[in-house]
């Protein structure tokens, strides 16, 4: 008894409702919902400053306003401005906000598209000002949907041990919505961690990818062999695979380089699909 009283694994008591159900009217935004909600008020917001800009100097076609719309949508979500950390904290997102905001305009005052450089200006300055208020303007908005316990981002855990222990616990104090689905180990009853964590076997979540956006192997890597048929056996799945360096990628201070975009503070190796 002792024995488990000093195993940390032991006092993992969190179970998929703890985490999710929370109450509230804005229990049921989706992930979804909420990155299509910062795309359609970055559209309404550059059609707006374009009206705005007309009234000034209108171009002589449509192309030239059609075309800043559509760059200025792709642009923003390459660079992964849609993603909830950049909508929950802004002020990382105004600089790249700004170069492919400003890049954009550059190509159009250069394309032939009967575009009036009056009309350029004046949507450019006010089409800029537009989206940074409105970055700013939507931050409490998403604390409070975050707040109400929305799932931003599933995350799935792929062997039973206490880097998984520490993962886990981690992100229960964050503050991106990151909902922990579970652990999935081959082994029935892997010692070091709670029964009710476990989901089932590294099968069942291949079989059953649906609502999970990222899962991230914390077998160590000097287990090589079992974590390439991990990947082997996971790869091609619609969700993003990692795998946790061990202690490092959990160490803030760490002189690992390694991708840090998909978890807040945790350092993950990427695995292509």
């Amino acid at each position: 008894m002792a024995r488990t009283e000093q195993n940390p694994a032991a006092k993992l008591d969190f179970t998929v409702e703890s985490l999710t159900v929370r109450p509230g009217l804005l229990r049921h935004v989706s992930k979804v919902q909420l990155e299509t909600f910062a795309k359609l008020a970055d559209a309404a917001i550059i059609a707006a400053m374009s009206a705005a800009a007309t009234r000034a100097g209108a171009p002589a076609t449509l192309l030239a306003p059609a075309a800043i719309l559509l760059a200025s949508h792709v642009g923003f979500l390459k660079s992964g401005l849609y993603e909830i950390g950049r909508l929950i904290e802004p002020a990382p997102a105004m600089r790249p906000l700004t170069a492919i905001w400003t890049l954009i305009f550059i190509v159009t005052a250069a394309l032939p598209l009967s575009a009036p450089r009056a009309w350029l200006l004046t949507f450019y300055a006010a089409g800029l000002l537009g989206l940074i208020t409105a970055r700013w303007a939507l931050e409490p908005l998403i604390h409070a949907w975050v707040g109400h316990g929305h799932c931003t981002k599933s995350v799935a855990i792929v062997g039973a041990n206490e880097e998984a222990v520490l993962l886990i616990r981690r992100l229960r104090h964050n503050r991106y919505g990151i909902r922990v689905i579970g652990v999935f180990d081959d082994r029935a009853s892997p010692p070091g961690i709670s029964p009710l964590s476990r989901l089932g076997s590294v099968a069942d979540l291949a079989a059953h990818p649906e609502n999970i956006d990222l899962v991230v192997i914390t077998l160590p890597l000097t287990e090589t062999a079992r974590i390439a048929t991990l990947i082997a056996q996971l790869r091609g799945q619609p969700f993003k695979l990692r795998i946790l360096p061990g202690p490092a990628g959990l160490d803030l201070f760490s002189p690992l380089r390694l991708r840090r975009t998909e978890l807040p503070g945790i350092k993950l190796i990427e695995v292509e699909r």
